[in-house]
């Protein structure tokens, strides 16, 4: 900044301290025109006394020699007229210059005023890009930190999806495997109860063949094995439906578990994005805000 007591070269200080000075040179100047010799000597008289050799060439010199002294006495002349012109227009300034301090000084504290806002802008302007920095390093490192959490919850997700699929396939394995267990044992069982009926008929065959008294009672007999075969067959393929409407059950509410496991899992990861870019967004607010 400049110093504030030294004159300013369009300052009213600055113009009144030159004045004197030029306005004295001027003066002088006019006087000196004044009280020169008279500009134009008889010029015949110039030259004729010397030896010369050359007469001609002697003439043509002082020819020469009298026209520069005649363009130096109007140039002279015309420097005159211009010195008084000049010394009138100086007055005239410092006249104006005197009338007008007051504003010159008014102009040189806007002037140092401006400055000093100049200083003091350039500091916010600095201030401003430091926080302009700040917020696009947090930018970044939220972008950065929402990558790497989406990439762990992508990886989370996955591995959650893996069990859930390994649970499903055993669990389905197991039921398979019981269902066909129930099967096996079922045929067993009707094989067995088979050949017991048989057995049965056989014997009562037998004994009707062998005692016709009994052959009513055999009958019943033989009607009441065929009714417990059939309620046993009944009974056994009431017993598998249900086991087999459970593993459907529990089948469905394992992919009905899974199926809500995924879509929950789904859901907080497009929250967290969501979550990352608004807050980004805000920074990125924040940060245009503080330019702007």
């Amino acid at each position: 900044m400049r110093d504030r007591h030294a004159p300013h070269a369009n300052t009213p200080g600055g113009v009144r301290a030159n004045h004197p000075r030029r306005l004295g040179a001027v003066t002088q100047l006019t006087h000196q025109h004044d009280s020169r010799p008279d500009p134009s000597p008889p010029a015949d008289e110039i030259f004729l006394t010397p030896r010369v050799i050359d007469r001609r060439s002697f003439e043509t010199y002082a020819a020469s020699l009298r026209q520069s002294l005649q363009e130096t006495s109007r140039e002279s002349d015309l420097l005159a007229r211009r010195a008084e012109a000049a010394a009138v227009v100086l007055e005239r300034l410092e006249r104006f210059v005197g009338s007008h301090g007051d504003v010159f000084d008014r102009a040189g504290q806007l002037i140092e005023s401006i400055d000093e806002r100049q200083e003091s802008t350039g500091e916010l302007l600095g201030k401003l890009a430091r926080m302009t920095e700040s917020a696009k390093q947090a930018s970044r490192d939220i972008e950065s930190l929402i990558r790497e959490r989406s990439e762990a919850f992508e990886q989370r997700l996955i591995s959650l999806a893996s069990a859930a699929l390994d649970k499903f396939e055993t669990t389905r394995d197991s039921f398979s495997k019981d269902a066909a267990s129930m099967r096996r044992d079922l045929s067993e069982r009707l094989d067995q109860i088979r050949e017991r009926g048989e057995t049965v008929v056989g014997t009562l065959e037998e004994r009707a063949q062998n005692a016709g008294q009994t052959l009513a009672q055999s009958l019943e007999e033989a009607d009441a094995f065929r009714e417990l075969i059939r309620n046993e067959t009944r009974s056994a393929s009431k017993r598998l439906d249900e086991k087999t409407a459970e593993i459907h059950d529990a089948i469905t509410s394992d992919g009905s578990s899974i199926k809500r496991e995924l879509e929950t899992a789904a859901r907080a990861l497009r929250d967290a994005i969501a979550a990352g870019s608004a807050h980004r967004d805000t920074i990125e607010r924040a940060a245009e805000l503080a330019i702007g």
